[in-house]
């Protein structure tokens, strides 16, 4: 029995289907082409089989080994174009998560120079993008931090306490800011 009953439950409804509709119609599109062209080599496959006079002339193996042959060949080209696709098309998300992997791991350890350009048909440019002005503001808040610290080292080195405690105190803040509760981000 459950200590919660069904009316405490959150109940979630899906407001939206198609969170990015530009990435899962395309996905979408592709695989109805999967599906069309299977159905293509499937109706020229049946050209291949002969009518049902031609049929009723052939021994009964022959005819049994025709149909495993064209259903082979069917199922071979099948298979082959939906793999052939099916790799196309999850490049074009693959290939995008990772260079954006690989930006974020290069800005965990410091090193703001990877590549984060992807190319004209990869999906998850917006991603990118997003990825790429978070780059800049940590980068930007980096070099903020560094230039405080060389102006209170030089602070110190003058002896000018209260320019020091100035520097301090404006430090103590962008840290404090960048350890802020982010936004909850939802996902429809």
């Amino acid at each position: 029995m459950s200590t919660t009953s069904d009316s405490a439950k959150p109940k979630y409804r899906r407001r939206k289907y198609l969170v990015d509709p530009k990435l899962q119609l395309a996905v979408a599109f592709h695989l109805l082409g999967m599906v069309v062209g299977v159905g293509v080599i499937y109706f020229a496959a049946t050209f291949i089989i002969p009518d049902a006079k031609q049929l009723a002339l052939l021994p009964p193996e022959d005819v049994r080994e025709m149909l495993l042959r064209s259903n082979l060949m069917f199922l071979s080209l099948s298979a082959g174009m939906v793999f052939m696709l099916a790799i196309l098309l999850t490049h074009r998300i693959a290939g995008p998560m990772r260079v954006i992997e690989h930006a974020v791991q290069g800005m965990r350890q410091g090193d703001f120079r990877r590549r984060l350009t992807l190319r004209k048909r990869d999906y998850m440019k917006s991603l990118a993008a997003e990825v790429a002005a978070l780059r800049a503001h940590i980068e930007g808040q980096a070099n903020e931090q560094r230039q405080v610290l060389e102006d209170l080292d030089r602070c110190i080195q003058e002896n000018d306490l209260p320019a020091a405690r100035e520097l301090v105190a404006r430090l103590r803040d962008s840290v404090h800011e960048m350890r802020e509760e982010p936004e909850p981000v939802e996902v429809a």
